[in-house]
């Protein structure tokens, strides 16, 4: 969950002129956090961060960071079992 709070305060410039800034704080809770999964591409033994699960088109693929990579492209390690537990839901559905 992101949680924004604003607030005005009077310009510190020494002016009454009515002027304030708006002061932003964004503070990001731990439940919120896209979680990263370390996985070996097949191909050239190269590390990506897989964030989820996704369907698309009767096909299986690991979102990452940059592009939708089909599951089959990844070693089969402890990392690809957890990501595709964690999103069964998807896969299995």
């Amino acid at each position: 969950m992101i949680s924004i709070r604003n607030y005005e305060s009077k310009s510190d410039m020494g002016s009454s002129d009515g002027y304030s800034s708006i002061e932003g704080v964004i503070r990001q809770s731990t439940d919120n956090v896209i979680k990263k999964y370390e996985l070996t591409l097949l191909l050239d033994k190269s590390i990506v961060y897989g964030e989820s699960v996704i369907e698309r088109g009767g096909r299986v693929y690991i979102r990452t960071h940059n592009d939708d990579i089909p599951i089959y492209a990844f070693k089969m390690n402890k990392e690809l079992e957890r990501i595709l537990k964690d999103g069964q839901d998807i896969w299995n559905g």
